[in-house]
């Protein structure tokens, strides 16, 4: 896993980590010092590192959520049901409406739509 995020990596950012890394050595040998801003842009750099490996993780692990059939087919159960039953209840509301209009169109047709007035 760490070879495959490491390839990964920007080139620029290799290429400016190993420059960092001779001049580091160049100094301690030297017995120069290394210089403020050097050091902080080794650590902004490890902390870029990590969050590039975090990244990947969480991307590997969704990928492997993703393969995962079970749980790929229990999410689609779960929202064909939830449609199903929004569909379901719509028909049968129509279909109600359109017997009950029905009877309406009979019961005017044979003439008895109209109340007695007594």
């Amino acid at each position: 896993m760490f070879l495959k995020n490491f390839s990964k990596m920007d080139y620029s950012w290799k290429i400016f980590k190993s420059v960092l890394q001779d001049y580091k050595k160049e100094a301690l040998e030297k017995n120069q010092p290394f210089g403020f801003a050097f050091e902080f842009l080794e650590m902004e750099m490890q902390k870029k590192e990590q969050e590039m490996f975090a990244e990947q993780r969480d991307v590997d692990k969704e990928g492997e959520a993703i393969l995962n059939i079970s749980m790929t087919q229990s999410v689609a159960s779960i929202r064909k049901k939830g449609k199903r039953v929004r569909n379901l209840r719509s028909v049968m509301l129509l279909k109600k409406r359109s017997a009950l209009q029905r009877k309406i169109k009979l019961v005017r047709s044979r003439g008895e739509g109209h109340r007695r007035m007594s």
